[in-house]
């Protein structure tokens, strides 16, 4: 018996036998209206934004998503379904309501003001690059002032795992001037604007820190001086680059790396040794004329999803979007018993959403949004809706109406009229159609098309882009108006997010830049950088 007793007090001192370690954290939750059987919600039942939690799938336990909120600083609580899908709340307000859910536990974390707090005496968690706006911790970048958050001022980047992830996003951004960073999805915005970060807002869980690279101006006794051949430092930066990154990486911390340009690595020699190395003057890049992206809006791909069509109730595509690492179907739903699949179809053409409308008949649409796994409503901070083709026979014309969006975009030369009453926006075709000019990808209607009969058309005068904001359901009327008593047939509308007049960052056409400069230097277009001596032909392709 003694030595029974023996063994098992040696076993707990090696932490073998404890048997509360699978329960750890238990009595620092607590059950939010039940905890079972219950879904975690913001400030009312309906309140369920995707910022409001850090995402994980496949996690085995309950036990060990309560780990995945004690290990996150900002938990407020946990939201857990048995098929391993854990919500770790990190909402500022914290948990306040609650919905019924099969298979699924909610609970509040007793001790998250408590790991609050602790954040504050921990080391800066980033590199000396970069410098808190106010601080740092806790704060949302602005420009000139607290209110001015355009989103032209940065480029975003999602689900980027590390502050450190993101540091390296503006590491290879020429234009870098600072970065702000949110733990919960990995939110990493890339701040472009000419004059930088130069105000913040508080905002828990996010980072705003400005970049202290590469600058213009190093210093205000100094000049900037980009060394050339035969110059003092020349011959050390060029083996710096061309040798010494590969054979004594250690050598060259980062955001140092072979794709680094010759102006990071100069910046590095002047470093150490200021007096024989000056500091490089930043490099002049060419200004863009794309039109930038809308950063918040979350893409759908008509290209990559399922459709399944219920004639008499729905249209559905599934996984047509993702947010925060869960995929979203859209449905749609007719009212007023408006019948599907006559004429010539509805559901895909391409990458496109196709529907019919049946000649002088109104089809209104209800579009929502749901999450592909368990179907619940997902509201998205903003997305785009396309509509395309906008044209008309000899007797029948095509008509959109929208109401609750945020804005709209036409081309500068439109075919497409517009007409608002009272809360609708009515978008209608005026050219014939001519059995041309139908498009073939929502990103490339800025090709002109030829038709035998009409001569070129632009594919851009005749669609409108709108943009929604914070939704997870809008209506839309589409309308076949006849403009005869002889009239029939069909008349097909198709759709899309994103359109070449405006567009999702995912979206967006990458611009590439390439350069030759010196005798040994050229950067392609992934941004690499490397030296060649000699006589060869080269191709720069992208």
């Amino acid at each position: 018996m003694v030595l029974v007793l023996k063994a098992f007090l040696l076993l707990c001192l090696q932490g073998l036998c404890c048997a509360s370690s699978n329960l750890r954290g238990s009595s620092e939750f607590e059950a939010v209206d039940g905890g079972e059987g219950r879904a975690c919600r913001g400030a009312h039942s309906s309140d369920n934004l995707a910022s409001y939690y850090v995402l994980f799938n496949e996690v085995a336990s309950l036990a060990a998503c309560k780990e995945k909120c004690i290990a996150e600083a900002l938990c407020q609580g946990i939201e857990y379904a048995d098929y391993g899908r854990c919500e770790v709340w990190t909402r500022p307000g914290g948990i306040q309501a609650s919905r019924p859910a099969s298979r699924t536990t909610c609970l509040t974390y007793a001790l998250a003001a408590v790991a609050t707090t602790s954040t504050t005496t921990t080391a800066k968690p980033w590199s000396a690059y970069f410098e808190g706006i106010d601080g740092g911790e806790g704060r949302a970048c602005r420009g000139e002032h607290s209110s001015d958050n355009s989103h032209r001022y940065f480029k975003l980047y999602s689900f980027v795992p590390t502050l450190q992830g993101c540091e390296q996003k503006c590491f290879s951004e020429p234009r870098c001037k600072g970065i702000e960073y949110a733990s919960r999805g990995g939110r990493c915005e890339v701040w472009t604007r000419a004059d930088g970060v130069e105000a913040s807002v508080p905002l828990r869980g996010t980072v705003c820190l400005a970049y202290h690279g590469l600058r213009e101006n190093p210093g205000e006794n100094s000049s900037c001086h980009t060394l050339l051949e035969g110059e003092s430092c020349y011959s050390d930066t060029l083996w710096a680059m061309v040798h010494g990154i590969y054979e004594e990486p250690a050598s060259y911390p980062a955001p140092l790396s072979p794709a680094s340009s010759w102006e990071d690595f100069q910046m590095h020699m002047h470093h150490v040794n200021p007096d024989g190395c000056p500091a490089p003057c930043a490099p002049s890049l060419p200004t863009s004329d794309a039109v930038l992206c809308q950063s918040r809006a979350v893409p759908f791909h008509f290209d990559r999803c399922l459709v399944e069509i219920n004639k008499k109730e729905s249209i559905r595509y599934k996984q047509i979007g993702e947010v925060h690492g869960r995929k979203f179907d859209l449905i749609l739903t007719p009212t007023g018993g408006y019948n599907w699949g006559f004429g010539s179809g509805s559901g895909l053409s391409g990458k496109f959403g196709k529907i019919a409308i049946k000649a002088g008949k109104t089809a209104t649409i209800n579009f929502s949004f749901e999450d592909s796994e368990t179907g619940e409503a997902v509201e998205l901070e903003a997305f785009f809706f396309s509509l395309f083709d906008l044209d008309e026979g000899f007797v029948i014309k095509e008509r959109a109406q929208f109401t609750g969006f945020e804005s709209f975009t036409l081309s500068s030369n439109t075919e497409v009229s517009v007409e608002s009453s009272d809360d609708w926006t009515t978008f209608g075709s005026t050219e014939k159609a001519w059995r041309c000019g139908n498009p073939r990808d929502p990103m490339k209607i800025d090709e002109p098309v030829k038709c035998a009969v009409s001569g070129t058309i632009d594919l851009r005068d005749r669609a409108v882009t709108v943009l929604y904001a914070g939704k997870s359901t809008f209506t839309a009327k589409f309308e076949a108006k006849c403009t005869s008593r002889f009239c029939f047939g069909w008349r097909d509308f198709i759709f899309a997010g994103s359109s070449s007049l405006s567009y999702s960052c995912e979206d967006a056409p990458q611009l590439g830049l390439c350069a030759v400069f010196g005798d040994p230097h050229f950067v392609t277009f992934d941004g690499a950088h490397t030296v060649f001596m000699g006589n060869q032909a080269i191709w720069l392709v992208r």
